[in-house]
């Protein structure tokens, strides 16, 4: 899979509404001019997602598997604490 793609993808979804519209809707011209082969594209178009965030999940566990997906998921832990137990 085009990982490159895929993250380009989401690059210009989050900075593009309409684009996001479009993609969010399942028009097939979302997935166009990305490095994304059609089985690619056919995964994601079947991805079941009414915001970028759940699109964004959904399709990192395609891209970069469970696991992954289930940490960026994680809530952030707060910048204090970080700094105790690096300290």
């Amino acid at each position: 899979m085009s990982a490159k793609g895929f993250e380009k993808l989401l690059t210009v979804t989050v900075a593009d509404g309409r684009h996001r519209a479009a993609l969010l809707q399942g028009s097939p011209a979302a997935y166009e001019g990305f490095d994304l082969s059609s089985e690619e594209i056919h995964q994601l178009r079947a991805i079941p997602a009414l915001t970028l965030e759940e699109f964004a999940f959904q399709a990192s566990r395609i891209y970069y598997g469970a696991a992954y997906a289930e940490e960026l998921r994680r809530p952030a832990a707060p910048a204090a604490a970080w700094a105790n137990e690096v300290a």
